[in-house]
């Protein structure tokens, strides 16, 4: 299901919205306007929207306060609630392979598969003394987590063209990025971290770790007696996570422990990819929220001995204008990425709602061509007398 070429991208977080408007050219992006706002506090957890008016609320006052009028959407859906399932295949066409996919989902997902949506990528091609193998990642969404989007599209009046899982879009924004060598990057977001191993643009290794900044901030917010967004702005201007901090003690054991557990996590994950490839990581790059806390950076390259960095600089984002977004490169992958090579886990009625109008309009097609076809020959009947 091919995507607009100009459209909204939105990616609903625990912590922020935002809000992408994309013009593209193939996997050429320009990025027209960008926009963070608050998430309404209760309002999501884990991918799952539990109040829908207080979300649609905050993307219509945004979009209005902007001056944005497109109504073509795309959400990228970050979630436990989201399965995935690698798997390896005989290379085939396309229709044959996701026919294939579909009569062994059983085997995959030991669900109800009535309850999802489902959708694959193929991340590489090996050949193998059989042929060709494709090496596939098969997704499945719960269906009552994909509608609450759609819900939250309705109210604020846009059409829906596609559903994302974030660990895709990460991973189509990345492989745009065309990163030469073998990279650990980590998406670090306030209750989840993503990690994802590639090697020269080739996805060797992703999953999903369910804990994030809110482990420090926790943290930051019993000592301080602040609030939770008091807690994200002290985690940002304060260095808290340098085991040298000498400020106090006892808050610097905590904000290290938190850091050390998702560290630690992301560390097994590693060693699980490094004992079966050959080609270790060889810098790690930072993205998300979690990458503004201050001091992260050389935390993360001390605790692994690899060197890390932010990611910033976007080869594939041609426009300027995202200047007026702070770490703009840090919100906005997971946005971007959705509109690039994104899955579709729209249910099936909605992705072939276009293809249904198209073959209802077939009869009406075939009826004015044959008025005009008789009311040619009529003419020409009528030219010869």
């Amino acid at each position: 299901m091919a995507l607009p070429k100009k459209l909204l991208s939105i990616d609903i977080g625990n912590e922020r919205i935002k809000i992408a408007y994309i013009s593209k050219n193939k996997n050429k992006v320009k990025l027209l306007n960008s926009i963070v706002v608050p998430t309404p506090r209760n309002s999501i957890k884990d991918g799952v929207i539990s109040n829908k008016d207080e979300i649609s609320s905050a993307i219509k006052n945004a979009l209005v306060s902007e001056k944005i009028k497109e109504k073509n959407v795309v959400f990228t859906i970050s979630s436990s609630k989201v399965i995935t399932r690698e798997v390896e295949l005989p290379y085939l066409k396309p229709k044959k392979l996701a026919s294939v996919i579909k009569l062994n989902a059983e085997e995959y997902f030991p669900v109800n598969l009535a309850e999802y949506t489902l959708d694959y990528t193929i991340t590489d091609i090996v050949e193998a003394e059989d042929g060709k193998k494709a090496k596939i990642i098969v997704f499945a969404a719960m269906k009552s987590v994909v509608n609450m989007y759609i819900e939250v599209a309705e109210i604020c009046k846009l059409k829906v063209q596609g559903i994302d899982y974030s660990g895709n879009s990460v991973v189509s924004f990345i492989q745009n990025e065309k990163l030469e060598g073998t990279n650990l990057f980590l998406d670090i977001g306030a209750e989840s971290t993503m990690v994802v191993i590639m090697s020269n643009n080739v996805v060797k290794f992703s999953r999903n770790l369910l804990f994030g900044t809110k482990l420090l901030n926790d943290s930051i917010m019993n000592h301080f007696e602040v609030d939770y967004e008091e807690a994200t702005k002290i985690s940002k201007e304060r260095q808290l996570i340098n085991v040298d901090h000498k400020e106090n003690t006892n808050l610097a054991n905590d904000i290290a422990g938190g850091m050390e557990q998702i560290l630690t996590g992301v560390s097994r994950l590693v060693d699980y990819y490094s004992s079966r490839n050959k080609n270790q990581v060889e810098k790690i790059y930072l993205l998300g929220g979690g990458a503004e806390i201050y001091g992260i950076e050389e935390y993360v390259e001390q605790f692994f001995n690899i060197k890390t960095s932010k990611l910033v600089a976007l080869k594939s984002v041609k426009d300027k204008s995202y200047k007026k977004v702070k770490d703009f490169q840090l919100y906005f992958v997971a946005a971007i990425g959705a509109t690039i090579e994104s899955i579709n886990l729209l249910p099936a009625q909605i992705k072939n709602k276009k293809l249904n109008k198209a073959k209802e309009r077939i009869p009406y097609m075939i009826v004015a061509l044959l008025i005009v076809a008789l009311a040619a020959f009529y003419y020409m009947q009528y030219s010869d007398y």
